[in-house]
């Protein structure tokens, strides 16, 4: 399979036919007829009365089940981040930081369309996935694991993800891989029916969402027109702007750039994207508000062996099915040594090794916090007891509390010891519920897990709690680990938080 070459917009020849060896080599007469139609696309009406129905020419695909691509986008990203403290009832206003961003992702994709025209799931292989990021003049450097390369990409909660069928993503990967243009869905962009050049038309908002990763979009002003067209392709440039949300948080995209869309062996598609996109977006619960350009460089070609062990039988399988054991995020702690599998709405808000706060955030609102708190190491042979644990709880709750509900200990599925109870109390008049886990392995190392919502909140919150205690793991410790200062285990085990702001 050959690379991709970012330098030139148009890296494979969609030349007319020619000479009658070519029809031969294409395999019959559909064929010839579909090759041919390239060379007629955008023609004068008289011409366009005698082609053929199908292959559509330059539309969105129509009629087929599934495509198979190679895609490669270069991204170069720069602009502001505004940062919210992390407490929530701070008055503090937010910080601003500079970001610059460079990355680049190739892939192998497969997409399957259902009857109605509509994509529905897709299978992915990627090539190379890595970034370099700028913030405040900080430098850090993220590459996909190797071991995640085979994805698949779903609708989920209202817009498109992905997941890797082999492992769980970690938070920075499903970052990298969630990119600004999805490809799966841009040849929709496309118009719905034939156009010839100089003519307009204005992509749906379900469209819109899609392509740029939207939840919903509100309102768009984008416009799309055919330039000209040379050797069977087709420039169009695309300019307009975009309000929409992301998690029920309102943004604006400015997009202002061109497409290249040429006939392949089933449909038109798009093939070359140069596209600036200027983003303005609110402070949300779960991440900085910003004003970010991105200038997007994609190249495409029909590649017919991408990601040929997928069959259209399973993509169609997982459009149709809904397991949310897909969407399980691995949570890794680098300076903190540990790691949990947790529904993709927790967030990581703040985390300095010893201790992290984390937000399960569901439409911009905050379901629940987990404070996790390395504690310090106890001897060999010495541990907290679970009546100790309830003793600690008490005393720090004081008037606080009600009652202790459950009360349990057990081995999680790493075979660490995890001592879980559940309170319910008020704060400030309002009805709190606490769920606490002290997880230690054999040689004294423990951590610390306390989640807090409201008692409204507990439904919604479900078990969340179990997931992340049962997969939570400690991993090896550093040569290099300075000592941790000592405190009071009591005091550690059951800090609790009693805030219950949104």
């Amino acid at each position: 399979m050959s690379r991709l070459d970012d330098s030139h917009p148009t890296p494979f020849n969609y030349s007319p036919i020619n000479n009658a060896s070519t029809y031969t080599s294409l395999g019959g007469r559909r064929a010839f007829l579909a090759a041919l139609t390239t060379s007629l696309i955008l023609a004068p009406s008289a011409l366009v009365a005698q082609k053929p129905k199908k292959p559509a020419l330059l539309q969105a695909p129509r009629d087929i089940s599934e495509l198979a691509t190679r895609t490669r986008i270069v991204l170069q990203l720069s602009g502001t981040l505004k940062v919210a403290d992390p407490d929530p009832a701070s008055k503090k206003p937010p910080r601003e930081a500079e970001v610059k961003a460079e990355s680049t992702v190739d892939f192998d994709e497969r997409i399957y369309v259902n009857p109605q025209n509509e994509t529905l799931s897709a299978a992915r292989h990627y090539n190379e996935a890595s970034v370099q990021t700028w913030v405040a003049g900080n430098a850090s450097s993220h590459r996909l694991r190797e071991e995640c390369f085979h994805a698949r990409l779903a609708r989920h909660e209202g817009s498109w993800q992905q997941y890797c069928p082999d492992r769980p993503l970690q938070t920075r990967e499903v970052d990298l891989v969630r990119l600004p243009i999805n490809s799966v869905v841009l040849d929709q962009m496309l118009p719905a029916d034939p156009v010839k050049a100089d003519d307009s038309w204005s992509p749906s908002e379900r469209t819109l969402a899609d392509v740029f990763q939207l939840e919903a979009v509100h309102s768009s002003s984008i416009h799309c027109r055919v330039l000209k067209v040379e050797a069977g392709v087709a420039t169009i440039e695309c300019n307009g702007e975009i309000e929409g949300s992301v998690n029920n948080v309102p943004t604006k995209i400015k997009v202002n750039g061109n497409m290249h869309a040429a006939l392949g062996s089933q449909c038109a598609l798009v093939t070359w994207v140069g596209m600036s996109l200027t983003e303005i977006r609110e402070i949300s619960q779960a991440e900085p508000g910003f004003t970010l350009t991105a200038r997007v460089k994609l190249i495409r070609k029909e590649e017919p062996e991408a990601c040929n062990d997928v069959s259209l039988d399973e993509l169609r399988q997982i459009a149709q099915s809904n397991d949310d054991g897909r969407w399980l995020l691995q949570i890794a702690s680098v300076p903190g040594r540990y790691q949990m599998l947790a529904d993709r709405r927790w967030k990581t808000i703040v985390d300095t090794g010893e201790e992290a706060i984390l937000r399960l955030i569901e439409k911009n609102q905050v379901v629940a916090q987990c404070n996790v708190t390395r504690l310090p190491k106890l001897a060999a042979g010495q541990q907290l007891t679970l009546v100790g644990m309830q003793d600690d709880i008490k005393r720090s709750l004081e008037k606080n509390l009600e009652s202790l509900v459950e009360a349990s200990e057990r081995k999680n599925s790493g075979g660490m010891r995890v001592l879980r109870v559940v309170a319910v109390g008020k704060s400030s008049d309002v009805p709190v519920r606490w769920v606490y886990a002290h997880i230690s392995d054999d040689s004294g190392r423990r951590v610390s897990l306390v989640f807090t919502m409201s008692g409204e909140a507990s439904e919604s919150f479900g078990m969340a709690d179990e997931q992340m205690i049962s997969s939570f793991e400690l991993l090896p410790e550093t040569s290099t680990q300075s000592p941790t200062p000592a405190q009071p285990a009591a005091e550690s085990a059951s800090r609790p938080t009693t805030s219950t702001k949104r």
